[in-house]
């Protein structure tokens, strides 16, 4: 049997896309990304069926990737 449980969990994603070529109308941007979520209350189940608490529990992943930007950039009016 599976027990659910509410909780408020929190997700953060900073990155870091520096532009790497651009043109008029085309980007490329390497990034750097840290993907994040920490739960800031409920429960889990652990499989021996104890009920725990898992305040505070952050999970973290490091990822890399290519943004390509299509489009004239956008311009601010004044």
């Amino acid at each position: 049997m599976t027990s659910n449980y509410l909780g408020a969990s929190l997700h953060f994603d900073p990155s870091h896309p520096p532009v790497q070529y651009q043109t008029d109308i085309f980007a490329v941007m390497p990034t750097f990304e840290l993907l994040g979520w920490s739960a800031v209350d409920g429960a889990k189940t652990l499989p021996s069926g104890l009920d725990v608490d898992v305040d505070s529990e952050t999970a973290a992943v490091l990822s890399t990737g290519i943004r390509f930007v299509l489009g004239p950039p956008e311009t601010s009016a004044s």
